[in-house]
């Protein structure tokens, strides 16, 4: 393998944030300023201006119920008290032993803020929380509805798989044409393919590394794909998060899985695959929205290596450093599209070339970004926009 993996750009881009960023100064000043209702307001315009159309937050406000994949969040505002309710999946009562053993472990942990909750009298499960309104403090409020959608969207699948949960509706989705639909599956096929093609390749050198990085880059490929959805989605980033958290598993081993689910994947019928391609509703971008700051900071952090397997003239290790760098960068954050371009477009012209100059390009597009460049060339044409807080909100 004297060249580098393929790389494909996905046919649309529907990560960009939903978030308004000038909502968030309001936010908090009004918070600072013990204006409440004011700041909540802010908060949820801030989050996704969808929701709100428009509207204040305010004594006798109508109650907020917007859908996020195949839950819904409901926000009521009574009597000062805000109460969060997200009804996610319905449990049948014989399945309501095991369900709760599981509700009480994830209370635990991971969750921090909200609580899942069984009512009995709908047989439904939902994620819950109270508080009055002036501790609505805007990270909090962020950092609620955020988990709220995050577990919604990581559990449903499982609860369903193993309790015979169904869903409390169906997602609000957009379905891909079904040409592009085809060109997914043609994608996804095509990473496997390579994929599988080098690892063997790898697995004969004895390269273990080298087949983590394929591994685990294929399925960040794969996932980067905002309409790669539903089960598929799950999967691959249980899988993800087992190839670079498990402590208990060593290289050699999660080599071994990460190989046996490219290979499961590889084998699932096409119908399958397709009926996972959709772009769905959500309340909230699940990922971060990426900034200048945190976007610089998060490359940065692997400059040093880079550098040193440069100068090395390791270029394989440079290649898949800096290939896991910006891959990783769009599995956490949301960018904005033109930044997302750039970095995808690098990706496609560092494909199916030789180590060196696969490294060369990569390194060009990541110096541009942790120089801050990309970032001074975008806005250097952009007209200064000013907006006090109404004209934001009604505009």
């Amino acid at each position: 393998m004297d060249i580098t993996p393929k790389y494909q750009k996905p046919i649309l881009y529907s990560n960009q944030p939903v978030t308004t960023a000038p909502f968030w100064d309001d936010a908090l000043t009004f918070f600072d300023a013990k204006e409440y209702e004011q700041s909540f307001t802010a908060t949820l315009n801030y989050i996704n201006k969808d929701i709100l159309k428009g509207k204040m937050v305010q004594p006798g406000f109508e109650k907020i119920i917007y859908p996020h994949g195949s839950s819904e969040i409901h926000i009521e505002y009574v009597d000062g008290q805000l109460f969060f309710c997200a009804p996610f999946l319905k449990v049948p009562e014989k399945h309501k032993v095991p369900v709760l053993r599981k509700i009480a472990e994830l209370n635990f942990t991971p969750l921090t803020l909200a609580q899942i909750v069984y009512e009995p009298t709908k047989e439904m499960l939902e994620f819950q929380y109270r508080m009055p309104i002036e501790l609505a403090q805007p990270n909090k409020v962020y950092d609620l509805l955020r988990e709220i959608c995050v577990y919604a969207d990581e559990y449903d699948d499982e609860f369903i798989k193993k309790y015979q949960a169904s869903f409390y509706h169906q997602p609000t989705i957009e379905p891909l044409t079904e040409e592009d639909r085809e060109t997914a599956w043609q994608q996804i096929e095509t990473y496997l393919d390579d994929a599988l093609s080098y690892i063997e390749y790898f697995e004969a050198k004895r390269w273990d590394g080298y087949i983590w990085d394929t591994t685990a880059d294929t399925l960040m490929s794969i996932v980067d794909h905002a309409y790669v959805n539903g089960t598929l989605r799950t999967d691959i980033q249980e899988k993800l998060w087992y190839l670079r958290n498990d402590k208990n598993s060593d290289l050699q081993r999660k080599n071994k899985v990460g190989k046996a689910f490219l290979k499961e994947l590889k084998s699932l019928p096409k119908e399958e695959v397709v009926a996972d391609l959709f772009l769905a509703k959500k309340f909230i971008s699940t990922k971060y929205r990426a900034t200048e700051k945190n976007t610089i900071d998060f490359l940065q952090d692997a400059s040093g290596a880079i550098v040193d397997d440069i100068e090395a003239k390791n270029y394989i290790n440079a290649f898949y450093r800096l290939k896991y760098a910006m891959l990783n960068l769009m599995y956490n954050y949301s960018l904005d599209t033109k930044e997302w371009n750039i970095l995808t477009d690098s990706l496609v012209a560092s494909a199916q070339t030789s180590w060196e100059d696969g490294t060369k390009i990569l390194k060009s597009t990541f110096d541009s970004f942790t120089s801050g460049d990309v970032f001074k060339d975008l806005t250097a044409n952009e007209p200064e926009k000013k907006k006090g807080f109404f004209a934001r909100l009604f505009g």
